[in-house]
């Protein structure tokens, strides 16, 4: 028996085999879903290879480098919890470094500042970042999925450290957004994907992103069960933060889920990488240049604006946790804009 139950707003993975006379009972509980599989299918093959007890197995682990970690995780468990593209990317890049090479166990503050420096050597601090966060995100990963003790917040101390060194630093800010002439171009191509028998919907997906401004996994993992039609409310789970939040429906988002009800619980039950190529596609036959599905929460964020709303009801249909974020898309709107906006949207002395 391998199952993951539903507990307290927590998912608890059980593991129950008989073996050679000997029954193997593992049980952890988790935030995520995705982790609870993730840890369950790695006991699977734990058990599959011969490891009776686990006893194997533990040893296995304890052997295995950062780079070993990644390429298992990359061919077992990514697609199933959801990885984006970028993600899958990114950590094939670590792959190619010298840390890979060292066990996940003994990667700590001293070896990701090595990283860090010598890293800066070849490319950008912004870059140095981003690998940075590759590293943790396996650094969190090893204790949940293979039962390998790490320090991941030794990457926030590295991050920190360095920072003021210039030796890392955030990936600029993106400043683009799609105007009304290349919405239309986009629609247009769309229907010309639809029309050519695609089982996605890209254009009720295309429409419902410009109400809400949520992300493609988002949008992907909405569930029937968790809409509220009543108080037009749907809870979003596991958004960026790793937080689940409750999005406020426009009349139309809410006519868009309604006419995607039916059998299984999710509205939008599409893998998201497909459903991202699909965009991607749909851009480049338009002659749209540089333009991403994730501008367009920008896109969103920026058309609230400028009808009036507040910075904080628009961080309610975002999610942004940092309003930061949004107040530097209100400052980059133009002075002639912002004097036509209501009062209660400038921004308190």
């Amino acid at each position: 028996m391998a199952n993951v139950y539903a507990e307290n707003g927590k998912f608890r993975a059980q593991f129950r085999r008989r073996k050679a006379g000997k029954t193997i009972k593992r049980t952890k509980v988790f935030a995520k879903q995705a982790l609870a599989e993730a840890w369950l299918a790695e006991r699977e093959l734990e058990f599959a290879e011969g490891a009776v007890g686990f006893e194997k197995s533990v040893k296995q682990s304890s052997e295995m480098t950062l780079g070993d970690c990644i390429s298992r995780y990359l061919k077992i468990h990514a697609e199933k919890a959801g990885v984006s593209r970028s993600t899958k990317f990114g950590l094939r890049k670590i792959l190619d470094f010298p840390i890979a090479e060292i066990k996940p166990s003994e990667i700590n503050f001293n070896t990701l500042r090595a990283f860090a420096e010598w890293r800066v050597q070849q490319v950008k601090p912004q870059t140095v970042g981003g690998d940075l966060s590759y590293i943790k995100k396996m650094l969190v990963i090893c204790p949940v999925v293979f039962d390998i003790e790490t320090d991941a917040r030794a990457c926030d101390d590295v991050r920190f450290l360095l920072k003021k060194k210039g030796v890392v630093s955030r990936s600029s800010i993106r400043d683009r957004e799609m105007s009304k002439d290349e919405e239309l171009l986009v629609v247009g191509e769309l229907r010309v994907i639809e029309g050519r028998g695609a089982e996605i919907p890209y254009v009720d997906i295309f429409a419902f992103e410009l109400e809400t401004a949520l992300r493609i996994g988002e949008i992907c993992n909405l569930r029937q069960s968790d809409l509220n039609e009543e108080k037009r409310v749907i809870l979003v789970r596991d958004r960026k933060n790793s937080e689940d939040s409750v999005l406020p429906l426009s009349k139309l988002a809410l006519k868009i889920l309604k006419k995607h009800q039916g059998p299984g619980d999710k509205f939008f039950n599409f893998n998201k990488d497909s459903v991202g190529k699909g965009f991607r596609s749909a851009f480049k036959r338009a002659g749209i240049q540089d333009l991403r599905f994730h501008d367009l929460r920008r896109t969103v964020a920026t058309r609230l604006l400028r009808q009036g709303f507040d910075v904080g009801s628009i961080a309610a249909i975002t999610g942004h946790k940092d309003i930061s974020v949004l107040w530097g898309i209100y400052n980059a709107l133009q002075a002639g804009e912002l004097a036509e906006l209501p009062d209660f949207v400038q921004p308190k002395s």
